[in-house]
């Protein structure tokens, strides 16, 4: 007994060093494609069916209510769908796409539309905004940040409106992220990503060491992706480690929002109006 204990104990031992050194592998980025054309593209979500990727164009100014924003369809490899499928958005920017509706930050509310129709269904519109920024769905409520004014709020048909957190601890609070039951957020001023505990709102850090954190995307392997709107993409390996895979600063390219799919990252670039898909690989 004592053989067969200390083989099991060995075996168990094996495994979560191999998902440690898994999380903590090296990653590199392989240029899949990229689509031009856009305007002022902010955000990348897929469709539900993960058959197409949509694109949010603030296509103006980020905080005017002009009327000019839209939302894209793109293929996953890389061909417009169609251009201007929901138009009559004002600075659209993070969106979602759950349920059959898509929950998208819309300069001073948060709009929700149908997808079958392309309609606004109905609008989530808090209080002293601040820079309305990006959104996530999680059990069925929608979460969103406001940039400027360092706060994250939920929102339920049944329990209204509220604030889960503000202040300080979320100053730049941006991307936000479903991760099972909880959120994944990043917050630029400390240039982290946390994880929220949707039920006692605790918060955890799980990466450091990143630059206006912009988008998250969770890993098979372990570890995030990051993209920042100042021109960074980011490996986050564990709560300590963090690699810089692209820096595009020097070629004017912003790295906004962004959503991994299997091992396809998509990010959107404001500038200079492109979606690109790169391929997230082992750097062995």
């Amino acid at each position: 007994m004592t053989g067969i204990f200390a083989r099991i104990v060995g075996w168990i031992t094996m495994v979560c060093l191999f998902g440690i050194l898994s999380a903590n592998a090296q990653v590199r980025l392989e240029h899949l494609w990229t689509i031009d054309g856009f305007d002022r593209p902010e955000s990348v979500f897929p469709s539900e069916d993960g058959s197409e990727i949509y694109v949010s164009n603030i296509n103006g100014p980020s905080n005017e209510e002009d009327g000019n924003g839209y939302i894209s369809r793109v293929s996953l490899d890389g061909q417009v769908i169609e251009k201007k499928w929901i138009t009559g958005l004002d600075g659209p920017k993070g969106f979602v796409a759950d349920q059959g509706k898509i929950y998208i930050t819309d300069v001073k509310h948060v709009a929700k539309i149908d997808i079958a129709s392309g309609e606004i269904e109905g609008r989530i519109v808090p209080e002293n905004i601040g820079f309305l920024n990006d959104v996530a769905v999680v059990n069925g409520v929608v979460y969103f940040s406001d940039t400027g004014a360092d706060t994250l709020y939920r929102y339920s048909d049944a329990g209204g409106l509220s604030k889960v957190a503000s202040g300080p601890s979320i100053d730049g609070i941006n991307g936000l992220l479903k991760d099972g039951d909880n959120l994944l957020i990043t917050v630029m001023a400390e240039g982290n990503l946390l994880r929220v505990d949707l039920n006692d709102h605790s918060m955890t850090e799980v990466g450091q060491g990143i630059i206006n954190g912009d988008g998250i995307g969770i890993l098979d392997s372990g570890g995030y992706t990051i993209s920042s709107h100042s021109g960074e993409i980011y490996h986050i390996k564990n709560a300590t480690e963090t690699d810089l895979l692209l820096d595009s600063k020097p070629d004017g390219i912003s790295q906004n929002d962004s959503t991994l799919m299997g091992d396809m990252l998509v990010v959107a670039n404001i500038r200079p109006g492109s979606v690109t898909a790169w391929k997230v690989v082992p750097d062995n």
